[in-house]
């Protein structure tokens, strides 16, 4: 949800996403979670939206980015892949991010 609102913050338009999420090794209460997924706007879109991720509480890690322009004018397709380490919440079954 935090990946999506920054998103919507900086009008970078989400159009495909995947979502999965692993365990840690080692951990009892600690997954990984992966995100894949693409984005179109402009330049300026992707620079907001980007800013907003490197300052998120979250804790995002950013893996990959490939980005490429589009026939539009100004317009740019980006494919974006994101970690974070999230944390159950063990007492009420829910997770904590």
């Amino acid at each position: 949800a935090e990946i999506q609102r920054m998103a919507k913050e900086a009008s970078f338009q989400e159009r495909d996403a995947v979502y999965t999420e692993e365990p840690i090794e080692g951990t009892n209460d600690l997954d990984l979670m992966t995100c894949t997924a693409t984005y179109e706007g402009t330049y300026d879109n992707l620079l907001r939206f980007l800013y907003q991720v490197d300052h998120s509480p979250m804790l995002l890690m950013l893996e990959n980015l490939q980005a490429a322009p589009q026939q539009h004018a100004g317009q740019i397709n980006a494919s974006i892949r994101f970690q974070a380490v999230i944390q159950e919440d063990l007492t009420s079954g829910g997770q904590q991010q």
